[in-house]
Formats: C-alpha cells, structure tokens, sequence
C-alpha cells in the first residue's frame, strides 16, 4: 500500500482497489493527503491507483491503526515534525478522543483517556505555556502507556520533532 503522512486516528486506510469497492457499496470514500487533509470521493473515476484512501471508523482499534499506518521503518507517525505545544494538544485530544470510544481498549484505559481529553481542553484554554507542556508530558505517559504490548511511543524520528509509535525490537 501507499504510505502517506496523513495523521487522523479516526479513518481506516485503504488500497484503491477497496476503494473502489467500498464506492460500489455505498460508502463514503475519502482521499487522504499529505498536508493531512481528506477529500470525499463518489465517482469511481476519480480513483487514482498512486493515492492512499481512507474510511471513517465507527470503533477505534489501536492494533489496526497501527498494522495499518507502519512504514518501511517500524514506525507509525503521529505528528507532523512540530514542536507547537498547541498543535500537539491538538493531536492528542483527537487520538485519544477516539481511543476512548471503543474497540480494544479496557474500559479503565477508555475512562483513562477521556479524563486525558478532559485535562487537554482544559490546558488548551490556558495561557500558561507550561501547563499546556505538563499537560502533553503527561498526554505522551498515558499513549505510551495504552500502546499495544511490542510498541513503544515517543519522539523518536525527525530529531525529536515527529512523535510515532515504534516497533519494539527483542
């Protein structure tokens, strides 16, 4: 498959080929860029086989966002190489709002995160730079602390800027 720097927890990647089926079963079909935008596709014709695309998913399921996402590297972005606290909040909110909705998750790490999502909101009205940087420290414990057994999260690629899940080596 494709490899794209697209980061949305909530979409399922696909080959063009199952996006063509997907069109012919009704579903909505997104193409998914680069500069982490989607596109909503509903003509087969616009199907391009050199594209990643893309479901919304309905459960979150941390070892298929995983499986889905590895590059050539062992490792699945979840940043896109910044270091404004503000976007990484951002980021974090999202992952783990949708962690906190379903799938493999148990429910006291489900609850864990929707107390994280809490925590971040609250941190993102703040003006205080350094409750938004505490706020993300603890949002980087908490991911790593869910991350499927075999994974390890942090700010390992880009010289500490992009921040992915990372294949643990025995």
């Amino acid at each position: 498959m494709n490899r794209t720097t697209y980061v949305y927890p909530g979409m399922q990647f696909i080959t063009p080929v199952e996006a063509l089926e997907y069109l012919h079963l009704g579903a909505t079909v997104y193409v998914l860029n680069d500069d982490n935008s989607e596109g909503m596709i509903d003509d087969p014709k616009d199907i391009d086989l050199d594209r990643v695309y893309g479901l919304e998913l309905t459960e979150f399921d941390f070892d298929r966002y995983l499986e889905n996402r590895v590059d050539e590297n062992g490792e699945v972005l979840f940043s896109h190489g910044t270091d404004d606290v503000n976007v990484l909040l951002d980021l974090a909110e999202e992952f783990l709002y949708f962690a906190s909705q379903g799938g493999t998750l148990r429910q006291t790490m489900k609850d864990g995160a929707e107390m994280m999502v809490r925590k971040i909101k609250g941190a993102k009205e703040s003006k205080n730079q350094l409750q938004k940087q505490t706020t993300f420290g603890a949002c980087i414990r908490y991911i790593d602390a869910i991350t499927p057994f075999g994974w390890k999260f942090g700010a390992f690629a880009n010289n500490g800027l992009d921040y992915v899940f990372k294949k643990e080596v025995a």
